[in-house]
Order: structure tokens, then C-alpha cells, then sequence
């Protein structure tokens, strides 16, 4: 499986750990004020139109909605233009997110003699157009000092993850190991591929010249798997390389071993691809949506066929943290999308983590005397694993027993303002910072003990890792499987999980937790149970923080501002006489 260094966290997503009160010296600007990157203000997006590639600007000229067109709208008339869908997402921003940033400059710091390899692995996925720009000219990959330049490789870096990157990947190669870590091929014949048959090209040959062409392959998950399946090597704190390789990330591959998987050779009722989730066919009613796919430059409508279940261009994750960083720090960032495109992608996500990521029930529920047991199962209801890819994310488990005049007699799993997880004494636990990581937990008794679903890299020493460069394996992955994970075929090796002890009920689709907890003898009392989630963990965060690049400096001011509290996913109440 041919590995790339590919330091990435697209989906990945949402809303997170941040700075305690003893970590607030990391934040400090250097000495001269505030970092070197935060007073280079990021290019803004411009409508460049060269050679292969053309950025989101110009494709908005006819895939965008205009006040007084009908076209590209659902049936209530809400506009479902794929630009203006895209421009407030992950992807669109992808090489603006100060996040990826920062993790970029922290793995250069580490191993500066690997930067030029570092950079090219990772502009790969995160600038795609200029990527490949270079290489259809027979040039070198460009590094990350061209997002602060001018010119063509830049406009179409600074245009992240756009319209001319997906829709021209060829169907060579897809779901192959050669085309993971961001192999995928894209040609100098430009053709446009979407997934509607029997394509009226005239108009988009007319003003782009690019031929719009049916291909199925367009929309299958093998296409999202060339970015989203990722393998880094990992090397000794010396900068040697181990020989060994990580997997980074493999949603496709946790995908393709469950009961959701399209590729499977009898599929499950289930089953779904990642654009039937990511990019939804339906209107947010669920409604399929009916509409001509284009509108003129002028703001009229172009008569091309009706077309039905056009894909809403959301890409919507677990994300609110980034896209709530690029609104608040617009001017640094360049932002091309407006405070209502990103609160919509914000939104979206919220509502994915609450309504159909997993489910939380509380079974065989006991009171004797002075001691509460029952049982905790949480149920993954997504088509991989839960937390999703980049292992800065976590969910956890929060429990609490509250008496009839409302004071919490028993919390675990209980945060503060910040994000932070608290222990027994009402402080951050210690593994927020520093330390020990917490176990994969069965049972729990003790308000100190949390579970905690995550992926925690090992270093070659065997020791717990938040480099990648020096991730070799998982000293923990104990995120939820998806529904029908088997330990058995080609995609288990890079799936397994890690660290779970002896717990026989951790399958594919969920894992459950038993309580066993002091509470007062008498009178009624109230449990909560609830599952949170994270996509930048507290100790990753500090980990992070102590790179002190401008980037990571930076990064660091924009995070402090943020809400940083952990996102709702599932909870359920019952009330105890």
C-alpha cells in the first residue's frame, strides 16, 4: 500500500477543547507582537481561469443562485446552487483552515530537514489545482509559500478543495491502493464528470471549455477514498525513518467492512455511499430535489433539462470549530464565504452529530440502597467509525445523577466552559494536559473515570504520540465501529481496534459501559446520561500548542476566542423514586 506523509483533517470534525488557565503562556505571542503568519493576510479568491483548471468563481457564474432565476432551487425554493453550498465548507477552505496549518508547521519544526516532503505530501490533498497544475506541466509540487503569493498556482491553492479538482478525477485507478493518500489522476482533456446522464454541453463548452460528461464513478466512495484514505510513515524522534507506516486515516476503508458498504457483493438494506450522507440528494425536508443544474451568467435560466436528485454540495461533518475560526478572523483568513454560509455549515453540523450520528440506552437501571448500576450501550449509527479519521477527535460518555432539589450528587464525564474534561475534584483531569492517556474503560465506578472513544498514536518507542511523523501505530483506537465490522478480510488490519483490554461487548456498531455508583440512600433521583463530542481534543490541543511556530501561535489566539464546547450527540433521562 503505497504510503504518503498526508497531514490532514478535512471532515472531519467539531466544536472542541481548548486553553486552560496553566496553559495560557503557550498562547504568548513571540517577541515582536503577534505571529509573522497573522500579519500575512491570505489571498482572496479570485476568478482565474487557466490552463486546466478554473477556480469556484468562475463555475459560480452559472452553478450559483441569482435573485431572480428559479433554476437550482428545491420545490420550497430554497437555493441548492452547489457553490453556494460549498463555499462555507471544509473543503472549500481546505488550504485556509489555520488548523491544518498549524499541524503542517509543528511537523516541520519537529523534522525541518523533511519540510519539503511534509509540505508536498500535504498540499496533495488540501490544493489539488496547483498540485497538479505543476505536474501537468512537468514542474515540482508546490510548497506552502505559494499561498501567500500571486499568480495562477496560487489562485488555485487558495481555492482549496473546488469544482474543477473533484469533477475532473478520472476513474482510473479509484479504490486501489495506489490511488489512497491523495493518488488520484486527473488529465489535460478537460472533461467535467457529473452523474446525470445525457449532459446538454453546449452551454458549459460555449463558456469554459470544458465538456460536461456522464461517469458514474462520480458518485461512489471510492472517489472520496483518494484523499480520505491515508497512510503516514512514521519515523524515530531522530528522523530516521522506522520502516513502519500509519494509517492516518480510513473511513473508506471502516466503510467498506460494515453493512453500509455499496461495493459489497450483497448489499445490506443499510447501505449508502459517502455522497448519499456527505451530499445529500434530498432537500432538508426529504424531499428529492427536481431542478435545471445551471443558470445563466446574466441571472436568468438556461432551459437544459429538469433534472432529479441533484446533490446539495454541504459536505457536511462533525466540524463547527474551523469554519466558526475562518467567520470570526475573515480578514486574515480571506474568507470567500459570508457569515450565513458558514452559521449554515456550523448548523448542518450540529444537526448531523444530534440526529444521526449514535444513540445512547440505558439498560438494566438498579437502585439498592446507597448503590445506582446499570448499563450504558452507544450505538454508532454512521457508515464508519465514531469519532471519524483524524485522531484529534474524541466523544465521551457524561453521566450525572442529580437529587430532588436539583444538586448533582455523582458526575463523570463532566466539562467545563472550555471543553476540558473534569475529574472527581471538579478539575481537568490530569491526561488533559499531560500525563497518561485514559484507558478504554468497561466499568466504571468512580467519578475520576471517563470513557472516552479516540485514536491515540504510538511512537516507535511505544510510548503516546500527537506527531504524526512519529505515529507508527495506535497505542489506543477504541472508536465505535461501524454496524457489521468483521475481524476478518482485506480491510481489518487497518481498522482494528486498539487498547480494549478484555471488553467482549465492544462489536461493530456499538459498546457498552456498566455503572456502578454511590448515591444518597433516599430520595428520588434524576440520571442523565449523555454522549459528547469533540473534534479537537484538549490534550491534542496542547500538544499542539507547544510548537510555538507562528502558525500554532496563531491558531492558538483564534482558538482561545472560540466556542470550544463540546457538541451534543445522544442522551437519554430517567427518573429514579
Amino acid at each position: 500500500m503505497r504510503a504518503r506523509l498526508v497531514v490532514c483533517g478535512l471532515f472531519a470534525a467539531a466544536a472542541m477543547a481548548c486553553l486552560w488557565a496553566g496553559a495560557m503562556d503557550v498562547l504568548a505571542a513571540p517577541r515582536g507582537g503577534r505571529s509573522t503568519w497573522a500579519n500575512r493576510n491570505l489571498p482572496k479568491p479570485q476568478q482565474t481561469f487557466e490552463e486546466n483548471f478554473a477556480t469556484s468563481l468562475v463555475c459560480a457564474n452559472c452553478h450559483s443562485n441569482a435573485p431572480e432565476a428559479k433554476n437550482l432551487r428545491d420545490d420550497k425554493g430554497n437555493g441548492v446552487a452547489p457553490f453556494d453550498l460549498w463555499q462555507g465548507t471544509m473543503m472549500a477552505n481546505a488550504t485556509r483552515d489555520p488548523f491544518w496549518r498549524a499541524v503542517v508547521s509543528a511537523e516541520v519544526a519537529a523534522f525541518p530537514a523533511r519540510k519539503a516532503a511534509i509540505e508536498a505530501d500535504c498540499m496533495q490533498c488540501h490544493a489539488p489545482m496547483a498540485v497538479t497544475q505543476s505536474h501537468l506541466r512537468k514542474e515540482a509540487t508546490p510548497l506552502l509559500d505559494v499561498l501567500y503569493g500571486k499568480g495562477l498556482l496560487t489562485d488555485l491553492a487558495m481555492d482549496g478543495v473546488s469544482c474543477t479538482a473533484c469533477h475532473q478525477i478520472s476513474a482510473d485507478g479509484l479504490g486501489t491502493p495506489a490511488s489512497y493518500s491523495g493518488g488520484f489522476k486527473i488529465t489535460s482533456v478537460k472533461r467535467i464528470y457529473g452523474p446525470h446522464r445525457n449532459p446538454q454541453g453546449g452551454p458549459m463548452i460555449g463558456f469554459t471549455g470544458y465538456t460536461p460528461t456522464y461517469a458514474t464513478h462520480i458518485s461512489e466512495s471510492k472517489l472520496c477514498a483518494t484523499c480520505h484514505t491515508l497512510f503516514t510513515e512514521g519515523r524515530h524522534a531522530d528522523g530516521r525513518p522506522s520502516g513502519r507506516h500509519l494509517a492516518e486515516q480510513t473511513p473508506y476503508l471502516e466503510w467498506r467492512n460494515s453493512v453500509f458498504s455499496t461495493e459489497a457483493a450483497k448489499r445490506a438494506p443499510e447501505a449508502a455511499n459517502c455522497q448519499g450522507c456527505h451530499m445529500p440528494r434530498n432537500s432538508e425536508e426529504g424531499i428529492p430535489i427536481k431542478t435545471r443544474l445551471a443558470r445563466t451568467p446574466d441571472g436568468g435560466d438556461f432551459r437544459t433539462p429538469l433534472r432529479l436528485q441533484l446533490s446539495r454540495h454541504i459536505f457536511v461533518g462533525g466540524n463547527t470549530l474551523v469554519p466558526q475560526m475562518l467567520r470570526d478572523n475573515r480578514d486574515e483568513m480571506g474568507a470567500l464565504a459570508s457569515d450565513e454560509a458558514f452559521n449554515n455549515v456550523i448548523r448542518l453540523a450540529k444537526q448531523q452529530l444530534a440526529t444521526n450520528t449514535a444513540t445512547v440506552e440505558v439498560t438494566g437501571l438498579q437502585r439498592q440502597g446507597g448503590k445506582l448500576t446499570f448499563t450504558a450501550k452507544v450505538e454508532n449509527k454512521v457508515g464508519h467509525k465514531f469519532p471519524t479519521a483524524y485522531p484529534s477527535r474524541r466523544a465521551w460518555l457524561r453521566v450525572r445523577v442529580i437529587d430532588a432539589a436539583g444538586r448533582v450528587v455523582w458526575a463523570g464525564g463532566d466539562f467545563d466552559d472550555r471543553g476540558r474534561i473534569l475529574g472527581a475534584d471538579g478539575k481537568p483531569l490530569a491526561s488533559e494536559s499531560s500525563g497518561s492517556m485514559e484507558p478504554h474503560r468497561n466499568r466504571i465506578q468512580n467519578p475520576g473515570e471517563v470513557q472516552i472513544w479516540e485514536a491515540v498514536m504510538a511512537d516507535t518507542d511505544g510510548n503516546p504520540t500527537w506527531s504524526l511523523l512519529r505515529g507508527v501505530d495506535y497505542i489506543k483506537d477504541n472508536r465505535l465501529l461501524p454496524k457489521g465490522w468483521v475481524a476478518e478480510g482485506p480491510d481489518a488490519h487497518d481498522t482494528e481496534p486498539r487498547g480494549l483490554g478484555s471488553d467482549s461487548d465492544f462489536a461493530g456498531g456499538s459498546d457498552s459501559v456498566t455503572f456502578e455508583l454511590a448515591v444518597p440512600q433516599e430520595g428520588a433521583l434524576t440520571l442523565e446520561v449523555q454522549v459528547v463530542y469533540q473534534s479537537l481534543s484538549w490534550r491534542y490541543a496542547s500538544e499542539l500548542l507547544k510548537a510555538r511556530t507562528p502558525e500554532v501561535v496563531t491558531f492558538g489566539e483564534y482558538l482561545n476566542k472560540a466556542d470550544t464546547a463540546p457538541s451534543p450527540v445522544a442522551a437519554t433521562k430517567h427518573e429514579l423514586p
